[in-house]
């Protein structure tokens, strides 16, 4: 036998407590038995198990009495094994009849079945086949897949900015989207969420949304600290423009 059906749980209740040099004697001894079809004595056993220390020895002797069978003619037989070595022969037995009588039985009589269905003639026509007189023409119109149903397209959950402390221009947004694009870079609400902690520092530093973004395209960051750009100056900007006295310092209205 090549192989042999080995039951995890059947050997654990069986064999559970067996020590790490007993499950391998243990172990050695079942492949040896279904391999050789047969069962040995036991010096048989400490010779297939390769035991040469005391403690091997032992480790096999112990097995033999606890999972074997001492037959009067002094081998040692395990039960289960002896079992499927016994199917096994049976199988081999009946695969050997079969073929000596040719495999499979032929087709008895030489009877040639009509086919059914749409035939294609020489020519590109097509032919009905019919069975026997009086028979009506089956068809098979079913589909040959059941996977039919158009699959619904994942819809896309709008992203929330507000998070951020401003929102950045239409031309620095787009040019941001585009790079995490480019470097495989999901923009997802963590992403968003995790950016926007980060711009709250920076903003509060004198830096604009802007300002951070475009500092990301440029240098390809996939991610960003407020610290990254700690110590630089923020792009100059024009701002505070409804607050500020265009007026002042002109006497005549003029300017």
């Amino acid at each position: 036998m090549q192989y042999y059906k080995r039951n995890i749980g059947d050997y654990a209740k069986k064999a559970g407590r067996l020590s790490i040099l007993q499950h391998g004697a243990y172990n050695l001894l079942l492949d040896c038995c279904y391999d050789r079809e047969q069962f040995p004595t036991k010096a048989q056993a400490i010779e297939w198990t390769w035991a040469a220390t005391p403690e091997e020895v032992a480790a096999v002797e112990f097995v033999l009495s606890r999972f074997f069978c001492l037959q009067p003619d002094g081998r040692f037989v395990q039960q289960r094994v002896a079992e499927e070595i016994s199917l096994y022969a049976e199988f081999c037995e009946k695969q050997s009849a079969k073929g000596k009588t040719g495999g499979r039985p032929k087709n008895p009589g030489g009877i040639v079945k009509k086919p059914v269905g749409l035939q294609v003639e020489p020519g590109g026509k097509q032919a009905e086949s019919r069975r026997e007189a009086g028979e009506s023409l089956t068809t098979n119109q079913e589909p040959l897949t059941t996977n039919q149903e158009p699959q619904e397209k994942k819809k896309r959950v709008a992203l929330d900015y507000s998070v951020w402390p401003q929102q950045p221009s239409e031309q620095v947004m787009s040019d941001w989207l585009a790079m995490r694009k480019r470097l495989k870079a999901d923009v997802s609400q963590t992403v968003i969420n995790a950016f926007g902690r980060e711009l709250q520092l920076a903003v509060q530093s004198g830096f604009s949304v802007d300002d951070c973004l475009m500092e990301c395209v440029t240098s390809n960051w996939r991610g960003f600290k407020a610290a990254w750009i700690k110590g630089r100056t923020p792009t100059a900007r024009h701002n505070d423009f409804e607050n500020r006295n265009y007026n002042a310092g002109v006497t005549d209205g003029t300017f």
